[in-house]
């Protein structure tokens, strides 16, 4: 997967927001993980459950997951802390078929 690339502190995700969505969802594509999310994109309201979601979804706790680019754009850069890139990949392969 493109999308997951190696960081000196654990790995990062390119993703794409989808704010403002009926429910909030994950899927990928070769380029980038698209994450739909119920939350507007207000106050940082899109930003939590962003982080909330992806911790969820790879069963780590929240403070282990920051975004490090793109905190005001639908565009960001994901960093899961401590992770291994393979380990993220293969749980994403699992969880989202």
């Amino acid at each position: 997967m493109e999308f997951i690339r190696e960081h000196r502190s654990g790995v990062t995700l390119a993703v794409k927001v989808v704010p403002n969505a009926s429910r909030s969802e994950l899927r990928f594509d070769e380029r980038r993980l698209i994450v739909r999310l119920a939350a507007p994109p207000l106050e940082g309201k899109a930003n939590r459950e962003l982080i909330k979601i992806i911790a969820k979804t790879l069963r780590i706790p929240q403070g282990s997951v920051e975004i490090l680019q793109g905190k005001t754009g639908r565009e960001k850069v994901v960093l899961i802390v401590g992770a291994e890139k393979q380990s993220v990949s293969d749980l994403l392969l699992r969880i989202l078929g």
